[in-house]
């Protein structure tokens, strides 16, 4: 099983060799993430997106999702690291998670 994601970066018009740093590190970041925190963070997101039946919103970072905490958490701690000039910008870097691929089931 895994969990694909984009990493939404397409706004910076300048800095993009930082910008290859942070969506390579982020990348990383959520690959090195165990299954479960990544489905975590899969279903948080299509939940916050979409809502429960379509009828609600959520908004993680004020309604205390620790997936998505964590997100936003690694998110910031990236472009601190490799793009510390970014705060105020409003350039983004942002993981989203896609799908859910399953693969063969070896015996």
């Amino acid at each position: 099983m895994k969990i694909t994601y984009e990493i939404d970066s397409n706004d910076w018009t300048s800095g993009h060799d930082d910008r290859a740093k942070c969506v390579d590190a982020l990348g990383e970041w959520f690959e090195g993430l165990s299954l479960k925190n990544q489905l975590g963070i899969f279903y948080a997101q299509q939940f916050a997106f979409t809502g429960k039946d379509n009828h609600e919103m959520f908004d993680p970072m004020n309604d205390g999702c620790p997936f998505q905490t964590m997100v936003f958490e690694a998110q910031a701690r990236i472009i601190k690291q490799y793009a510390d000039w970014i705060p105020g910008t409003g350039f983004n870097l942002e993981l989203f998670t896609v799908a859910i691929e399953r693969g063969e089931v070896e015996a």
